[in-house]
């Protein structure tokens, strides 16, 4: 089967942030995540477009970051200084917001939740994008996807290539502010992301050769972040992540992707605890589609990594527990007694989400209850 690979034009190290200003963006609308608007590292990347000539607004993207409101609320600062390129710096809802803006400024009378991956978007061609992530953990700065909250609280997953950056900046500098819980909830991130991209039934030699270091990288790094500070960690953790973020870009899908963000937009819990509580026991559903995929993974998790449920599940909850990452969901802050009224229309959407269609194993409604229902306990999947 023919197949194609995208990626954006990607520039990796602490120097990174310098190709801003190269980028040729006259009007810059930089949108930043509320936790690194006043550091020195935004401050310098304004300084990078100034310098190179652009006039440039910076918005804080603020509490509604990540939620379709948020987008509109950005929606008219952003017309009126009529921006050829929008510039993102921060976590993956920063990353997906300024997506979601590119969006409604290149094509204005389609709605966000119309946007499918065969939309045209005619405005995309004179706005460039470029995506700065601040954490290690969605690789959003890598993807055509994005993620957000509609006005009905449900998780919203949106696609298309033209909304993949024209740059992504990958610059370990700004990891380096992340406090330790936050780093390994993000990286509990990439860690789905990259077994998710490697059991795909997209993948294939290309999304195989990132997500299978990446996936290397993070679990030896899980056991680390309560050490962080340590400019190897970051560098390694935030490439694994846009690693990761390129593989499940062309290798999509992914049970636990779907499930967490389902969870984190209906409870409002942080979504990384809620994936690291839900991947062991989706490793485990997914087993017996997978088995006989689990050969390159043999230097990740030993020969025996194909020869049970148990193997590499147990080995992602070490690292995640070591990490101090929650090993339930309700660790995670999701009361097992609010499942049930939460189960059915949450469950519904899941089973209609995008992702799905990259899922090895397709579950049914009644798996997909008893599948949250283990990772609410942390009882093994048997089913």
């Amino acid at each position: 089967m023919m197949g194609y690979f995208t990626a954006p034009r990607l520039a990796y190290g602490p120097s990174a942030i310098e190709e801003l200003s190269g980028t040729g963006i006259t009007r810059a609308l930089v949108i930043v995540s509320p936790s690194v608007a006043t550091t020195p590292h935004v401050r310098h990347a304004l300084e990078l477009l100034e310098r190179a000539g652009a006039v440039v607004e910076m918005i804080d993207a603020g509490p509604e970051r990540g939620r379709v409101v948020g987008v509109e609320r950005l929606l008219e600062r952003a017309r009126a200084l009529r921006p050829d390129g929008v510039v993102a710096i921060g976590g993956g809802r920063t990353l997906d917001t300024a997506k979601g803006l590119v969006a409604r400024l290149s094509a204005p009378e389609l709605p966000l939740e119309r946007l499918t991956p065969v939309s045209g978007l005619p405005g995309r061609s004179g706005l460039r994008f470029v995506a700065l992530p601040t954490t290690a953990g969605s690789g959003s700065e890598a993807t055509w996807s994005l993620n957000l909250t509609g006005d009905d609280g449900a998780a919203l997953e949106l696609t298309s290539r033209e909304l993949l950056a024209d740059a992504a900046l990958v610059d370990p500098t700004f990891v380096a502010t992340l406090p330790s819980p936050a780093l390994a909830a993000s990286a509990a991130g990439a860690l789905s992301r990259s077994f998710e991209a490697f059991v795909s039934p997209w993948a294939g030699p290309l999304t195989d050769a990132l997500s299978v270091p990446a996936l290397a990288s993070i679990l030896g790094g899980l056991g680390r972040v309560d050490r962080h500070r340590d400019g190897d960690l970051d560098a390694s953790l935030q490439l694994a992540a846009t690693q990761a973020g390129i593989a499940a870009a062309n290798a999509p899908g992914g049970l636990a992707h779907a499930l967490a963000t389902g969870l984190a937009a209906a409870t409002g819990r942080p979504y990384g605890g809620i994936v690291a509580a839900l991947l062991p026991a989706v490793i485990e559903f997914d087993y017996p589609s997978v088995r006989d995929r689990f050969g390159p993974l043999t230097p990740v998790f030993g020969s025996n990594a194909g020869t049970s449920r148990s193997v590499v599940s147990d080995r992602v909850r070490r690292a995640l527990g070591a990490a101090r990452l929650p090993k339930t969901l309700a660790e995670a802050g999701i009361p097992t007694e609010s499942l049930p009224e939460l189960s059915t229309p949450l469950l519904r959407r899941v089973a209609k989400a995008p992702g799905l269609s990259g899922t090895p194993r397709l579950p049914t409604l009644e798996e997909l209850s008893r599948l949250v229902g283990a990772a609410a306990t942390g009882a093994p999947v048997d089913f």
